[in-house]
Parts: C-alpha cells; sequence; structure tokens
C-alpha cells in the first residue's frame, strides 16, 4: 500500500486519539486504513495497512517488529530508538522487501546485517592508512618542535648568562565548551537551556587520548618535557583527587631556576560520605639549568597541618629549615646539581578521618532497587573545603545494561563500560549537586568503586616556594613554579566476588580461567570444582576409584578446556561450557603421580601469503609488473583451497543417547560442538602445546587437546638419576619451552630447555594436520559409540520376539515331531485362512492383545532407532572422516621435498578404502531397515487382525468388521516377512555375532594391505545369492576396528615425525630454592632476544627473592643460552608467602609482615644487579628496610577482606582486548575455606615524585 509522506503524518498525527491505553495489543479502524498497534514503554509500535489485509499476518508482523527493536535497542526510549536509527532502518528494510513481508526470524535478520561488505572493509582499510599516516606525521612534528627548542635554548644561554629569559610558547586558546556534548540532549532541551557565557562555563579536565594533537606531541619529547606535566592517575573509590590542571608549560616556558610542587592525594570514602582513609604525599623539586645559578637559597611557606611530617634530603640544611623554613645545602660552598631534577624536600601527611576539613569534596550515594533488577542512582556532592575545585569530573562503571540518565542539565558521556559526569567548576556559587540515573545490574556493587577527579589551584599542605636568593650576592633571583597534583601511586583492588567452600581447598591446585571469568580449584577430599563469580557451581568431579588424587588443574589458553592430572598418570579434559569430559588420555604406563603440567599456546609463523594480500583485487594484482614477471606470488592457491572450510557445509553431527554404551561427551549438544569444532583458519598459525611432568622422570607432550606426540625421558642430573619436571613456562612466539627440573630429594632447581623444532621448522600445515588427526580421532570414537549403540537397538528387536518364538516352536516341535515351525504354521494361516489348534491357543492366550503390543513395541522402536543411528549419526560422520583424509591426502601428495609429515597418500588411500566399505554397509543396512519396517507394519496388522479374529470366533456381529479390516491387509507382505525376517533378520549379516574362526580369518585378510571394497561387493554378491561368503567382512563392528587400527597406524607416524624434532637441553643450575616455598616463572622477549625469569625464595631465607634471568636466542629453532644471571632483594623483615609474575615487567609478591598481608608489585628495574650465577656464591641480595618496603614499591591497595587473611595467589593476566580490563587477582585464605577474586579499579599510573625510590645523589 502506497502512501505519500504528508498522508502518512496526518494517520500518524491521528493515532494517539484512537488508541487505548488501557491494552496491550489491538487494532483501531479508520477510512481505508487499519492501525494494528502494540505499547513498547511509553512509545507505540504501529503497523499501517489497508483494511483488506490479513490481520494475523499484520499482527505477526507486529511482534517481529517489536523483537527486531527490542534486541537492538538497550532500552526502549525515544533517545536510544534514534541512537540506533540506522540498525533498526536497516532491519526493516530486511523485514519488508518492496511491499511485502519476507519470512525470514530474528537470527536470520541478525545474520544478514552483521554480513561482511567489502566496501566497508575498502573504508576500514583507509582509515587505518590515514591513522598511520597521521601518527608518522606526529612523530615528525615533534621532531621538528625538540629541533627548535634545543635550538632556542642555544641561543638564550649564550645572550644571558646572569637570569636569562626564555622565549615562551604560548599555546592556542581553547575552547570552553565542554567534549562531551550529548546531542540528543542538547537538541531536547534547546527550547529552555540558554548557553552559558563565554568564558564562564565548566572546564573540562578530562582530555581525549586521541584527539588531543598537542598532549601527544609533546608526550614524543623526552623525559624532560614529561616532567611538566600531571599524569592523570585514577583514584580508588568514590573520593579522591587527581590533578586535570590546565596543559602545563613546556621546558620552554621555564626560568633557568624551575620549582615543581607536587602531591599525591589518596583518598577513600564510603558511600554515605564518611571519610575511611585519606593519605597526602608531595615533595618539592628544584632544577637549575644555569651552572652559575646554583648556590642558591629558598625561601618557603611550610605550615604543619594535619598532622604533616617534613623531610628534608640529606645534603640539605636540616636545621636552617627547621629554624626559618628555608632550603639550602647544607655545605654553602657546593650548589646544587645542574640541569637534574632533585627533590629537596618531601611531605606526608594522613589526617584523621574525623577531620571534618580533611577532604576538600565529599559525595554521597543513593541507592534505590526497583523491580526487574532496575537500581535507581542518586549521587551528591559538596564542596567542603574552601579551596574552589575545577574540572570535576565522577567516573562511573556498569556491566550490564547503559545507564539512562534523568539529570537533564547534566553534562555527562557514556562509554563502552562506564558514564562520565562532568561538573566542571565547583566553587561557592556551585557547591552542592547531584546527579540521578538509571540502569539494570545484577548487583549494585556493579556501580563502584566510583572514580573522582578534579583540579586545586593550591596544594593540599601548605607549602610554597616564595623567593629564591644567590647566596654569594644575596639578591633575589626570577624563577618559574609549577604546581602539580597527583593520584596516590597505588592500585586499587575491587572485590568481584567472594566464596565459602565447604571443603577446604588445596593451595597449589586453583587456577583461574584466562578468556571466562571461572575458578577452579581441587578440595582436600580429591573434588574438582569450577565455580562461576557470582558462587553458582558450573562443574564438580568426584575423586576417581581407590585412592587416586589430583595432581594438578591446569586451563587451555584459551579457556576452553580445563586438564586435570590424576595420580594414576591419567588427564581429563573438561569442557567449560558443557561440563563434560571431552577426552581422556594417560601420561605413560605404570605411572605413580604427575609432578607438573603446563598448557601454552606457540605461534607457528608461518602465514598465507593469500592472507597478506586480502584486500588486493584483481585489477590491482595484474596491474603489478612485479606480479606478472613472477617476482612476487601474491596468491598460494594450494594453502588457500587447504584451508577451506568444508566442514561448516556439511550437517551437524547429532547427539547420542544417553546411558548404555553410550560416551556422555556424545550425548549432549554443548559438549558435541566442543569436541568437533570446525577448523578454523586463523588458527592455523598457533599450537596448542601441553607437557605432562611424572614422578618417573618422563615429560608427556601432547599437542591439540589429545594428539599424542610421545614421551621423553628426563634430563639426568650427575649421579642423582633421572630428574622430574616441577615447572613449565613458554613464549607464544618462541619454539623454545622452559623447564625447571630437579631431583628426588634435592632443592637444587635446573633449567632445562625444550627446543619444540616442529613448530617453526616444519610444514605449514602442522596446525591443519594435527588439528584434524585430533578431530579424526574424536570421530572414531563417535563411530565406536554409534556401533555399540546399532548393535545393542538391533538385538533389542530380537529378544522378546525371539521368546515368544521359541515358546511356540517348543510346542509345536513336539506335537509334529520336529517337522514344523511357527513360521510355517503362520504361512500356512496366511494363505490358506485355517489356524492349528496350538498355534490358535498361543495366538489368543499366550500373546493376546498385550503380548502383540510388547511385540510391536520393542520390533518398531528398535528398528526406528537403528534407522536414525546409521541416517542421522553413522553417515555424517563417516562423510567427515572422507573430507578429512582427503585433506591428509593432498598433504601428503604435495609435501614439499623438506617435510615428512609421517605417512604416504597410500596409506590414506588404504584408509579412504576402509571407510568407503563402511559407507557401503550403513547405505545396506539403511535399505534394509526401511524394507524390514515396512513388511513387519503389515505382519504385525495381520496378526493383530488374527488374534482378535480367533479370540471373537463364534460373534455374528463382528463379521462385517473383520472383513473391513482383511481387506486393508497387504498378505503379500506379510508372506515375505515370514519367509524372510521372522526366523532370521538380513540384518544379522551386518550386526551379528560371528565364531572366533571367522572372525581370526577376516581379521587375517584385513591385514594383508589390500584394498577390500571390491572384494566387500563381492562376497555380498555371494550372500544374496544364498552362497557361501566370507562372514565377517560386511561385519560393522570389524570394519570399525580395523578403521581404528590403520588411523593409529597413521597417529603414531605423525607423532613420531613431530618427535623427531623435539630436542631437550643440558641441565644448568639456577639456584637453590625452599622445598615448599613459592615460585613462579616466565619468559618475556626483549628485542630480538627471549629472556626466562625465575623467581624463588632462596633456602632458609623467607624475605628475600631471588631472581634467575637465562637469555638465549633462537635459530632455525634451535635455542642458545647466552648468559645465566641472578640477582636478589630482601624484603624487609617480613616474610614472603607467594611469588607471581604479573605481567612481563613486574612482581606481585604476598608478603607478610608483623601478621599483616600486602600485596607488593615489585618492577624488574628495582632488582637490577644481577651477576653472573656461580654455585658457590649466591648473588647479594639487595636489602630494603622493613619501613621503605611499601612506600617503594607499588602497593595494591586490598579492601576490607573480613576474616580472610590472605595466603595463595593466583592472577590472570591482562588480555589483547583493547580497553578491556580482564587482570583478576584471586587471593586463597589462610583457612583455605574462602576465597576473594579482586580486579583493578584504578589503572596503572606512573609513581609520582613523592614515591621516588632513593633520594637524588647530589654529588
Amino acid at each position: 500500500m502506497e502512501m505519500q509522506r504528508s498522508r502518512v503524518e496526518a494517520l500518524l498525527a491521528s493515532f494517539p486519539k484512537l488508541a487505548d491505553t488501557g491494552t496491550q495489543h489491538t487494532t483501531v479502524e479508520q477510512d481505508n486504513v487499519r492501525f494494528v498497534y502494540q505499547p513498547l514503554d511509553e512509545l507505540y509500535m504501529v503497523l499501517i495497512t489497508n483494511r483488506q489485509s490479513n490481520i494475523l499476518q499484520d499482527i505477526d508482523s507486529l511482534h517481529l517488529f517489536a523483537q527486531v527493536v527490542t534486541s537492538t535497542c538497550k532500552t526502549l526510549d525515544e533517545r536510544e530508538i534514534l541512537k540506533n536509527a540506522y540498525e533498526l532502518l536497516s532491519a526493516f528494510d530486511e523485514l519488508v522487501t518492496l511491499g511485502y513481508r519476507e519470512n525470514l526470524t530474528i537470527s536470520q535478520i541478525k545474520t544478514f546485517l552483521e554480513m561482511e561488505s567489502h566496501e566497508e572493509r575498502i573504508q576500514e582499510i583507509i582509515s587505518r592508512n590515514k591513522e598511520l599516516e597521521a601518527t608518522e606525521e606526529r612523530k615528525r612534528r615533534a621532531k621538528q618542535l625538540e629541533m627548535q627548542r634545543k635550538e632556542v635554548s642555544r641561543s638564550g644561554r649564550n645572550a644571558a648568562p646572569r637570569t636569562p629569559v626564555y622565549p615562551t610558547y604560548t599555546p592556542p586558546a581553547r575552547s570552553t565548551v565542554t567534549d562531551t556534548y550529548d546531542s540528543y540532549e542538547a537538541e531536547k532541551n534547546k527550547s529552555f537551556k540558554t548557553s552559558a557565557p563565554k568564558g564562564k562555563g565548566m572546564q573540562l579536565g578530562k582530555k581525549s587520548k586521541t584527539t588531543d594533537m598537542f598532549e601527544r606531541v609533546r608526550g614524543d619529547l623526552g623525559p624532560e618535557a614529561e616532567e611538566t606535566v600531571a599524569s592523570p592517575l585514577v583514584q580508588p573509590i568514590p573520593a579522591a583527587a587527581e590533578h586535570a590542571a590546565p596543559r602545563g608549560s613546556t621546558s620552554m616556558d621555564r626560568d633557568a631556576i624551575h620549582v615543581t610542587i607536587a602531591e599525591t592525594i589518596n583518598a577513600k570514602l564510603s558511600r554515605e560520605g564518611s571519610l575511611n582513609s585519606l593519605e597526602i604525599k608531595g615533595d618539592l623539586q628544584l632544577k637549575i639549568s644555569d651552572p652559575s645559578l646554583t648556590k642558591v637559597k629558598l625561601d618557603l611557606v611550610a605550615n604543619a597541618s594535619h598532622g604533616v611530617q617534613f623531610r628534608t634530603h640529606p645534603n640539605v640544611d636540616k636545621a636552617l629549615f627547621n629554624s626559618s623554613k628555608a632550603v639550602q645545602m647544607t655545605n654553602a660552598t657546593k650548589g646544587f646539581p645542574v640541569n637534574n631534577s632533585v627533590g629537596v624536600l618531601r611531605w606526608r601527611a594522613t589526617p584523621k578521618v574525623d577531620d571534618a576539613s580533611a577532604v576538600p569534596i565529599t559525595f554521597t550515594v543513593w541507592v534505590n532497587k526497583g523491580s526487574d533488577d532496575t537500581y535507581n542512582i542518586t549521587v551528591e556532592y559538596e564542596l567542603t573545603g574552601g579551596d574552589p575545585l575545577k574540572d570535576v569530573t565522577v567516573i562511573i562503571p556498569y556491566a550490564s545494561s547503559e545507564p539512562a540518565v534523568s539529570s537533564f542539565d547534566a553534562t555527562y558521556e557514556v562509554s563502552g563500560d562506564s558514564l562520565e559526569w562532568t561538573i566542571g567548576l565547583v566553587d561557592d556559587d556551585n557547591a552542592t549537586g547531584s546527579f540521578e540515573f538509571e540502569a539494570q545490574a545484577g548487583d549494585e556493587n556493579e556501580f563502584f568503586p566510583m572514580q573522582v577527579k578534579f583540579g586545586k589551584s593550591k596544594p593540599f599542605i601548605d607549602v610554597d616556594v616564595t623567593d629564591v636568593t644567590l647566596l654569594e650576592m644575596d639578591e633575589s633571583v626570577t624563577f618559574s613554579k609549577e604546581i602539580s597534583l597527583n593520584m596516590a601511586n597505588s592500585l586499587t583492588l575491587e572485590v568481584l566476588s567472594e566464596k565459602s567452600l565447604q571443603q577446604a581447598a588445596d593451595p597449589n591446585l586453583i587456577n583461574y580461567c584466562p578468556s571466562m571469568d571461572l575458578i577452579a580449584l581441587t578440595t582436600t577430599d580429591q573434588q574438582v570444582l569450577i565455580y562461576r563469580l557470582n558462587g553458582q557451581r558450573v562443574y564438580g568431579a568426584a575423586q576417581k576409584a581407590g585412592q587416586l588424587k589430583v595432581e594438578s588443574i591446569r586451563w587451555k589458553p584459551n579457556g576452553k578446556l580445563l586438564a586435570i592430572a590424576w595420580s594414576d598418570g591419567s588427564v581429563r579434559l573438561v569442557g567449560a561450557e558443557s561440563s563434560k569430559i571431552v577426552h581422556q588420555f594417560a601420561a605413560g604406563e605404570d605411572v605413580t603421580g604427575i609432578t607438573c603440567l603446563g598448557w601454552s599456546s606457540n605461534i607457528t609463523g608461518k602465514s598465507s601469503k593469500s592472507e597478506r594480500k586480502s584486500d588486493a583485487t584483481w585489477g590491482e594484482l595484474l596491474g603489478n609488473d612485479e606480479v606478472l614477471a613472477g617476482n612476487k606470488i601474491p596468491l598460494d592457491l594450494p594453502r588457500d583451497l587447504a584451508l577451506i572450510d568444508i566442514e561448516r557445509s556439511l550437517p551437524k553431527l547429532s547427539v547420542l543417547a544417553a546411558g548404555g554404551a553410550s560416551d556422555d561427551v556424545f550425548c549432549s549438544r554443548a559438549s558435541l560442538d566442543a569436541l568437533f569444532r570446525p577448523f578454523d583458519p586463523k588458527d592455523n598459525n598457533a599450537v596448542d602445546v601441553m607437557i605432562v611432568g611424572t614422578k618417573e622422570g618422563q615429560i608427556h607432550l601432547s599437542i591439540y587437546d589429545s594428539f599424542i606426540v610421545g614421551s621423553f625421558p628426563a634430563p639426568s642430573i650427575g649421579n642423582a638419576g633421572p630428574s622430574h619436571l616441577v615447572f613449565h613456562s613458554s613464549h607464544e612466539q618462541c619454539s623454545s619451552h622452559t623447564l625447571l627440573v630437579k631431583s628426588p630429594g634435592s632443592d637444587i632447581l635446573y633449567y632445562v630447555p625444550m627446543d619444540l623444532r616442529f613448530i617453526s621448522t616444519s610444514s605449514d600445515n602442522l596446525s591443519l594436520l594435527a588439528s584434524r588427526s585430533t578431530n579424526l580421532q574424536n570421530l572414531l570414537r563417535y563411530i565406536d559409540q554409534v556401533q555399540l549403540l546399532m548393535v545393542g537397538e538391533w538385538k533389542s528387536t530380537q529378544e522378546l520376539p525371539g521368546k515368544f518364538v521359541r515358546n511356540i516352536n517348543e510346542t509345536l516341535g513336539e506335537l509334529h515331531n520336529g517337522d514344523w515351525n511357527i513360521v510355517q504354521a503362520l504361512y500356512h494361516s496366511v494363505a490358506t485362512g485355517h489356524t492349528v489348534p496350538c498355534v490358535k491357543e498361543w495366538l489368543v492366550d499366550e500373546l493376546a492383545e498385550r503380548g502383540h503390543k510388547r511385540w510391536e513395541k520393542a520390533v518398531t522402536t528398535g528398528l526406528e532407532n537403528l534407522r536414525k543411528l546409521v541416517h542421522e549419526n553413522l553417515l555424517p560422520a563417516l562423510e567427515r572422516c572422507s573430507v578429512i583424509l582427503s585433506r591428509f591426502s593432498g598433504i601428503a601428495k604435495f609435501q614439499g621435498p623438506n617435510d615428512t609429515v609421517g605417512f604416504s597418500s597410500q596409506q590414506i588411500s588404504l584408509i579412504m578404502d576402509t571407510v568407503a566399505c563402511l559407507h557401503l554397509v550403513a547405505s545396506r543396512i539403511l535399505i534394509q531397515v526401511v524394507d524390514e519396517l515396512d513388511l513387519f507394519g503389515a505382519f504385525s496388522a495381520w496378526l493383530r487382525f488374527e488374534i482378535d479374529r480367533l479370540a471373537s470366533e463364534g460373534s455374528i456381529a463382528l463379521k462385517d468388521e473383520e472383513a473391513e479390516k482383511e481387506a486393508t491387509i497387504d498378505h503379500s507382505k506379510v508372506l515375505l516377512y515370514l519367509q524372510n525376517c521372522m526366523d532370521s533378520s538380513p540384518l544379522e549379516v551386518y550386526l551379528g555375532d560371528c565364531t572366533s574362526e571367522d572372525y581370526s580369518n577376516g581379521w587375517s585378510h584385513a591385514e594383508q594391505g589390500l584394498p577390500m571394497f571390491d572384494l566387500l561387493e563381492k562376497q555380498s554378491e555371494k550372500q544374496e545369492k544364498g552362497l557361501p561368503y566370507m562372514k565377517p567382512l560386511p561385519r560393522v563392528e570389524l570394519l570399525c576396528k580395523f578403521l581404528s587400527k590403520q588411523a593409529k597406524i597413521i597417529f603414531a607416524q605423525i607423532a613420531e615425525a613431530e618427535k623427531r624434532n623435539v630436542l631437550l637441553g643440558n641441565p644448568q643450575e639456577i639456584g637453590v630454592a625452599e622445598s615448599d616455598g613459592p615460585k613462579d616463572v616466565t619468559v618475556i622477549k626483549v628485542e630480538a632476544r627471549f629472556q626466562t625469569h625465575i623467581a624463588f625464595t632462596p633456602k632458609g631465607l623467607s624475605n628475600t627473592i631471588h631472581v634467575t634471568r637465562v637469555a638465549f636466542e633462537m635459530a632455525s629453532g634451535i635455542s642458545t643460552v647466552q648468559s645465566i644471571e641472578s640477582a636478589a632483594i630482601q624484603l624487609g623483615n617480613g616474610q614472603i608467602k607467594d611469588i607471581k609474575f604479573f605481567d612481563s615487567a613486574s612482581l606481585l609478591i604476598l608478603w607478610d609482615t608483623d601478621g599483616k598481608r600486602k600485596l607488593l608489585k615489585i618492577p624488574f628495574s628495582a632488582i637490577n644487579d644481577y651477576v653472573p650465577y656461580s654455585k658457590r656464591s649466591p648473588p647479594r641480595p639487595k636489602v630494603v628496610s622493613q619501613e621503605n618496603v611499601v612506600h617503594r614499591f607499588s602497593e595494591f591497595k586490598i579492601p576490607d577482606v573480613g576474616a580472610i587473611v590472605p595466603e595463595r595467589l593466583d592472577i590472570r593476566g591482562q588480555s589483547s582486548k583493547k580497553g578491556h580490563n580482564s587482570t583478576r587477582i584471586l587471593v586463597l585464605g589462610k583457612d583455605r575455606l574462602h576465597y576473594k577474586v579482586f580486579k583493578l579499579a584504578a589503572a596503572h599510573s606512573p609513581r609520582g615524585p613523592a614515591d621516588a625510590d632513593e633520594d637524588t645523589s647530589m654529588s
């Protein structure tokens, strides 16, 4: 129905008058149109059609439109719909084409909208190129500015030897308009909201990280420019200050004497506004750039308040400062250092929490929970200090749904995971205010901790420099001054989850999932449990039979599987999504225990040229002279053909019935999908490696979940005998894995490199080969389970009927001397209509109606299930096997001269021949099952008719009804069933048992290595003609076992080829560790080399961290150790409870001091006194005093953990996903019955001047 726009607008204008707000779904008719409408919260979804349209179809279409809106928009309000207008129109366009509705579902619409657009990809490439060009231009301009600065500095020093005045750079005036402009709110409130006068609007402290080119250029000018910039540090929770001040001056603004007053503030407020803690640290930095002005005195204002404590530099006259608040060198004949920023004064204050004037601004948060997990939150602020605050910003996190802001006059910005409320200037005229919003969340804690940022024109502690005097001439000189307020140097932790366990957890067996918020742990009663953050149990594995124990657990690098190693050497792989055991294998024979379980991922370094050239068109390729000349190969067609994902086009494998002989992993859709994941070409450049160490000194290696490469003996250490693996680590870009081994009864650790050369030097098809081999192994397991179920279903069709038949056959044999059986008797009844008396008695009295129903149900159900197993399970599995084997055949035929895949194309052809035999047998079984079902249906109908007729003999009233029933029976099919299926089923040829002699003959023939398909066809023809044939050959069981044996040979050959490319290096001693002390290992990349860092507590030194650094290089897949160095650091008198590598540059330490547990983040730079490792002389530790441990290192502020005393750590590192904070820290309590999970609530921030490690030397 076509209408003009004016007509549509007129109809919509009249609609509100006609709509009835009291109904949820109705229609209204007017003139020649019909309104079909449905309320959507405060809006209406209206469909306008003509009156002749099908109203049921209109209502269905309206439902679909409404589903599109609700699935696209997070909230059903005008702002959200306008925000998603383009997506909604695109979805509507897919739904209605040329005025007619398409028969689509929501999932299909989403699929069409998400389809890749070539033009969009082109635009993305152009945008990336522009960004790269802008980056290069920024670097060029930064270098140009640096050269100009140096030139100006040189000219300035030559002109003025005393008090030089440098040329200044005046930055362009910045607009006072807020960065976070909400166009929707501005348009909505345009009629009554007046614009602020110029220069008096709210100043935002937060500057965009990507749009402020000046800040980005200044960041590249070097450390001298960076010292003048106040880094925007993130504060823990609701009320803390951050200096988001206007842009600081560059070095060209400064006088020859420059003073910086830097202060860091760390505050915590409760939601009610009360102060929980407050700490202020500051220092005064002096930088002199003119050598003639080094002998100076600084006159200060340093008023003590809030319990502040001042501390001068050791070379500064302390007595002079205490008496007259002046700063000068103790030895007045010496001057301050030149061109070096020196901290001459420090201060620290910890005001009492009941000090009302301690915090310059307070916040109160009101939380009201409504229906459907909707929270209404109001944030109020009040200025409590005397000084005005500028650029005040509140950052409110959220996780579930995007908040809907109710405060119409507020300035805010909604990002992916936070709501940023910009208040601007807070002074006496704007001393109070509030901000209200509404959002859905699972818990109110999702909105906490809130972070506050603001700028302040004067420091919290009253410290200022009033004058600078030259000592030699006793006259004042000009100086420049800068005041900088920074956040405290702390990384605040936010509690994400806490859990109380019923059984104590093993502290050595707790592991955080690297990709999902799942915690796997093992309890003392040997249960492996997986919990979500909300404490919900996802998986639980009870203790295996006997006295077996869980030795180790480890997540797969992508978090999809959990490996559980048991003391008998078996390793289970459990799916994180399905909670099913996906695979299980043994780490060796006669294993008495597992000492280490490692699982990591390596990049092979192989990439398709086609991938690199995927954005080039044919015109560009053909227009390239180098391509036409053969100098470049833009495409790798064979490789790209091998990577085509054919399996996605095949139907999914159906789940198998639970119970009986079926493997549980095949009984659910989730576990089946996890087991048979299609090959993703993106994963072609990575290989997952699992390493298992046993107490017998074996190192078991497998790749791609369950493809076993083999076992290797651990290197022997002197006369101590075989060693065993205790730790494993690797780097994704390095094919050499780090192994830590030690001898039983010894605490000496040894470093052993394990070079997996097949990762870096083997065929480009390694990923494809290994992953498809794993998939083929799983398919063979699946086929074996299907075969067992097929035999079971067929036997179920024979048991009950066989029991009935045997009973009547015994009776007939006694009466007729064994000449008759039930088949002959029933054949006689069908052909003549006469029933033998004993058969009549059997039908009426023994079988009867109840027995017939049982017979019919047993045969029909069994045959139907057998048909489904063949059609939906066996045949699709065989098709997938053929696809994988065809890939293997191509790899074997076209492998390079230096590649050794371990098998030949002839071997693959023999396996494909066996698969073809199974396919032939399965097709014949399917045909026979369908025929037998049809024949049995006719036989069952006749049998029931015969039972009813014989039971009702003598009744005249039933004669006509019996004649009608008999006319519907196909007697020819009844006779065929009696003749071919009654006594023995034709399916017995494929599913029946055979004697051991026949089985041996069939197996010996199969092992001759000759194709069997032609032979099977000939033997099947003999069987159909009734001639003698090889009975075991068409048996499904024999063919399945032979297929498995052929595949195992191929798998063993592939594994052997990879095993030859595994090299174990010589063990090298790295230190003596505490027996049960904490230790950790990581591998990092430094330029072109790799470094292995091993951290542990030395034996007998629980307050010391020993770090051994092993540097090595890789060449042709073989590692070469360049150096082994070690260093140590002693952390006061405390005790180190646990050590973990936090990232590639720092350690995370759980430190106990006087019964208090603290988390310390120690950078590698703090442990820099490396010396070559020597067995006889361990490194001398760098001693850090008790009071300086926390002040020197970044401390994680742990919220109140209640009764939990932290005992053990586990860390999930930051993922590569941009803008996503995935770091998690799990803390297990000392009682081992409680654990808590934390995340970083504050961003990593560089240390401020007050947190410098040491005083700067002035010598």
